[in-house]
């Protein structure tokens, strides 16, 4: 999960939400498709075109807007800006094929809550990854949060895994890791993160940095 710095909502949707019975069913018909695509834009620049709790790179093709809290639950929330957010699809096309495939994310979590939220500027810090893709919750509110949302099923591990592999290997011995972690903290020149920026980060920050650190002690000694 990676802190999303919320911005200033499109003046489309902000338009849309002062007309009389504006609701968000509303937005998804014939008439409001354009808001609604205008809305969809602006949270995934926000968010860098990845997935607000898993990573993954989304798009507007592959996406859903997410309430971060249900806007069952909490009607009074449904167009507020700060709750919406854009999730990937979390296996539901995969699943309509195969009935076992698992889902995540958005998908998972249907009208659940969550403990730990990607808006939560300390969201990053709650959560480490190994080498082999796994996520662990460091409290219970994060570890909860992880069980919702799924996020350690078998097919975002790979992912993860895939995406921490060229960090783990592929190393000669002069890697200035602290250039790595600021380059990868960074938006790309068409504003989009690398997927799973936040769990290579992790990894560099546990255990490339954490080695490189320990040899240099053992070495002095």
């Amino acid at each position: 999960m990676k802190y999303i710095h919320k911005q200033s909502q499109p003046e489309a949707f902000l338009r849309y939400k002062r007309q009389r019975g504006a609701s968000f069913k509303e937005l998804s018909n014939n008439k409001n498709r354009e808001i609604k695509n205008c809305l969809r834009e602006s949270l995934l620049v926000e968010q860098g075109y990845i997935c607000c709790y898993c990573g993954q790179e989304i798009s507007s093709d592959n996406s859903v807007i997410e309430h971060l809290k249900n806007k069952d639950y909490h009607p009074n929330l449904q167009l507020e800006y700060n709750n919406l957010v854009c999730s990937c699809k979390g296996g539901q096309d995969r699943r309509a094929r195969n009935p076992r495939y698992p889902l995540y994310c958005d998908a998972n979590k249907g009208n659940l809550d969550i403990s730990i939220y990607p808006i939560d500027c300390i969201c990053e810090s709650k959560f480490e990854f190994d080498e082999d893709g796994n996520i662990y919750g460091l409290d219970e509110a994060a570890r909860e949060t992880i069980k919702v949302l799924n996020l350690n099923n078998d097919k975002l591990k790979n992912q993860r895994k895939h995406a921490i592999d060229p960090y783990r290997y592929n190393d000669d011995g002069n890697t200035d890791w602290i250039d790595e972690l600021n380059m990868i903290a960074e938006r790309g020149f068409d504003k989009k993160f690398l997927p799973f920026c936040f769990v290579i980060h992790s990894y560099i920050k546990n255990y490339r940095l954490k080695s490189e650190l320990e040899s240099d002690l053992i070495f002095i000694i």
